[in-house]
């Protein structure tokens, strides 16, 4: 029988739209999370975030390290090039795929 457990949760500032862990070693503790909020009426408008988490389930580790507003997000995928060891690569080549 398969047991599922909460270990830890966060509130986002909006629904999640998008979330992957990046695909590129030593960065799979890293956790890309998308939200967006509409808002509806006489002025309609949309604002969105990236934000950035480092996981480790050994430790309980769930710490937000970056995080930027956006226009809108609707979806995202890692870069299938490499980081050359560097995780600020991966976000930039993340953040040019959805801006």
């Amino acid at each position: 029988m398969l047991q599922l457990f909460l270990w830890h949760y966060k509130c986002l500032d909006g629904n999640a739209d998008a979330v992957e862990f990046c695909t590129h070693e030593p960065y799979h503790n890293v956790l890309a999370a998308a939200t967006y909020k509409l808002q509806e009426g006489d002025r309609p408008s949309r604002a969105s975030s990236i934000l950035l988490f480092d996981v480790n389930a050994d430790v309980g580790r769930f710490d937000l390290f970056y995080h930027v507003e956006t226009a809108g997000i609707f979806d995202f995928k890692w870069s299938p090039v490499g980081c050359n060891g560097n995780v600020g690569q991966c976000l930039l080549k993340l953040m040019l795929m959805v801006t």
